[in-house]
């Protein structure tokens, strides 16, 4: 009997099984065009600044296809998920997926943590700084910068240049960071999804659909790319909310606190936002898994239903279903939509109360 199996699209290892007798043989889809990822030979230099991608801009075709990167073979990343799993089913009464990811990927998720404590206490707070310091040069009774010493503007305005440059860089490249490593972590689920569906039993086959094995493959392990994008804000939030209203109280006194409480007025509303958008979310999923696992079976028993011309019935199902799930999505896509605009009004109301009330204090500098 011969059976072709491909573990997964991202794999650079493609399993090809003639029979059960015979060895298992790989070959490596490099070998097919010749070519290694050119990130593999960037340095430090073309990874800050995306010069690895350079050769990209041009007319693509077949033979400019590049391999997939060591790092995200599903094989090896599989392999490691599963057994941390098994260490984790072996030894623990209630085992976590969670504790399992972070087992394998601890190293990288700690070294992003690093730098992005780097880009956001160091980087973004210091352009501030900057800019406060180079301003009261041009103060007129100020007494803390000496006029004469005008190459002082130049080295502040330097700096601030610097620091914006900094920014940028920081900011991308910890983006690709973050998206490679959910992307590992994307393929390792994955994998282990497809190593357990070969290992069902029929029992377990009849409780489970192809509609929610598709789901998790197409929908759910995506959430995995934005936690590992947005994970350090949880506890990065309070710490930037302590230093921050620090150095309000320091350079504008107790008035740069008003802006810091208005945006904590609004903490409560936004968790509450946030708890209903993933209750609203687990009802999607639910209602994927319904329409998904309706339209295998139509399609399993298509001929039954074009020899009955139940064609209009079955399309009023499947309306009916998708029907629902859309009613979900909207009431998810308003939350965020709620969410987001906040995320753009409170910044801009928080400054304008801060000024508002600065000047009506009887402070006109």
């Amino acid at each position: 009997m011969k059976l072709l199996q491909i573990t997964l699209p991202l794999d650079k290892k493609i399993r090809i099984p003639q029979s059960n007798m015979e060895e298992t043989q790989y070959f490596d889809s490099n070998q097919l065009n010749g070519k290694d990822h050119p990130k593999e030979r960037a340095n430090i230099i073309t990874k800050a600044f995306f010069c690895w991608f350079l050769p990209l801009f041009k007319e693509l075709n077949e033979d400019d296809m590049y391999g997939t990167l060591k790092e995200h073979e599903a094989s090896s990343l599989g392999d490691r998920l599963e057994q941390a799993w098994n260490y984790e089913v072996a030894h623990k009464k209630n085992p976590s997926l969670g504790m399992a990811i972070a087992k394998i990927f601890r190293v990288q998720l700690v070294l992003q943590a690093i730098f992005f404590t780097f880009r956001e206490l160091v980087v973004k707070l210091s352009q501030p700084i900057l800019i406060t310091q180079f301003l009261k040069y041009y103060e007129p009774d100020q007494t803390e910068i000496n006029k004469d010493e005008g190459h002082i503007r130049v080295y502040y305005a330097a700096l601030i240049v610097t620091s914006t440059l900094l920014i940028v860089l920081c900011f991308h490249n910890y983006q690709l960071w973050a998206m490679h490593l959910g992307l590992k972590i994307r393929v390792a689920v994955c994998s282990l999804i497809y190593r357990k569906a070969l290992k069902l039993n029929n029992k377990a086959l009849a409780q489970t659909t192809v509609g929610q094995m598709v789901n998790l493959l197409s929908n759910d392990v995506g959430r995995f790319n934005q936690a590992v994008t947005h994970i350090n804000f949880i506890w990065m939030a309070p710490l930037q909310l302590i230093i921050i209203s620090y150095l309000l109280y320091v350079y504008v006194g107790i008035i740069g606190l008003v802006g810091t409480a208005f945006l904590l007025l609004f903490t409560p509303c936004q968790m509450y936002m946030g708890k209903k958008t993933s209750q609203y979310r687990l009802k999607t999923a639910i209602r994927t898994d319904e329409r998904i696992r309706l339209m295998s079976e139509i399609i399993n028993g298509i001929q039954v239903i074009k020899m009955y011309s139940w064609e209009k019935p079955f399309a009023k199902l499947v309306e009916i279903s998708r029907r629902k799930e859309i009613q979900q999505i909207q009431k998810t896509s308003v939350i965020r939509a709620i969410i987001m605009s906040l995320g753009l009004i409170l910044n801009r109301l928080a400054i304008y109360l801060c000024i508002l009330v600065y000047v009506l204090t009887g402070h006109n500098t």
